[in-house]
């Protein structure tokens, strides 16, 4: 049976009280995502269900997991009533990669990357329609150089076939492609200029790009769609495409100032989708409720320390 779900707004934040009749329990939260890298090698009904036992509310997905889980025989309707039995929803698809310009063919991708770059804007469509999911995060991840203005065309359209599904689009810096900052990606939005096209900020990526402070200060109101939260070492900030470690950290055990991005992420858009992306490989080995128990603690002691803030 399908939870009962009731959304309220209090004092900026986005409070949802969920009845997860499966689990025997009422869940309170403030957007918690548990973003499919952060539980990496899950299919989707394993990342959906520790999911919901941890106590999220909310996953990402990648058209990937989607297709996969297709091709082992579940239907839309299985994959919607899966979702919806694991008391959380799946707002964002991610990542779309293939179609941009001076996008990098997924057969020069290895191995760990290259489902990601194998579906299109059409398949990430036809994953969002049968999870329900309302954002789609694009990158230009790996991409080769590519001008602004053929990024801002490309996305421009995207977009506006996107808004035409009831859809938006969030894009997402990395410093591996022609996006590789949170600037330039602002820049493509303000270009792009449709109330359908806003950012995903990540905070992994952001570090790596120099992590300015007054990037997201300066952000326009609502422009935030998506926060993917990690932490890192001061050793990784500025560090750009060659990072001293590739392993991301649960918020708590880095230097990245976490607790004011999220603050001010929040304040831009309460209504903002949080999700911890965690990718992190010395924690395949444990099991997929234990990691995302720890992401949820590291995820509600950083909520609580942004809370005292005020």
């Amino acid at each position: 049976m399908a939870p009962a779900i009731l959304a309220c707004d209090l004092g900026g934040w986005q409070v949802i009280s969920v009845w997860v009749k499966r689990y025997g329990r009422r869940v309170t939260h403030v957007g918690s995502g548990l973003w499919w890298g952060s539980l990496e090698g899950s299919d989707l009904s394993t990342l959906v269900t520790a999911a919901g036992r941890a106590g999220f509310s909310e996953v990402s997905a990648t058209p990937a997991m989607y297709f996969a889980a297709r091709a082992q025989g579940h239907t839309d309707a299985m994959l919607a009533a899966l979702v919806a039995e694991s008391g959380v929803t799946v707002p964002v698809i991610d990542p779309l990669l293939r179609g941009l310009p001076g996008a990098c063919p997924a057969a020069n991708v290895g191995r760990r990357w290259r489902s990601t770059f194998e579906y299109d804007e059409d398949d990430c469509h036809r994953a969002a329609d049968a999870l329900g999911s309302t954002v789609i995060n694009l990158a230009h991840f790996l991409g080769s150089p590519t001008c602004f203005g053929a990024l801002v065309e490309a996305i421009g359209a995207i977009t506006e076939r996107a808004v035409r599904r009831g859809r938006a689009i969030a894009v997402e810096a990395m410093p591996e492609g022609s996006i590789p900052d949170l600037a330039t990606a602002t820049a493509i939005v303000r270009a792009v200029a449709s109330a359908g096209c806003g950012l995903t900020v990540d905070t992994w990526h952001w570090w790596r790009s120099g992590g300015d402070d007054a990037e997201i200060v300066d952000l326009a109101s609502g422009e935030v769609f998506v926060l993917q939260l990690s932490d890192a070492p001061a050793k990784v900030r500025a560090s750009g495409t060659e990072p001293p470690m590739r392993d991301r950290l649960l918020p708590g055990a880095g230097a990245i100032p976490l607790t004011d991005v999220l603050r001010r992420v929040r304040n831009n858009n309460p209504l903002v989708h949080v999700g911890l992306e965690v990718f992190d490989t010395s924690a395949i080995d444990r099991t997929v409720d234990e990691r995302a128990t720890a992401a949820l603690g590291a995820l509600r002691a950083l909520e609580a320390r942004a809370a005292a803030l005020g």
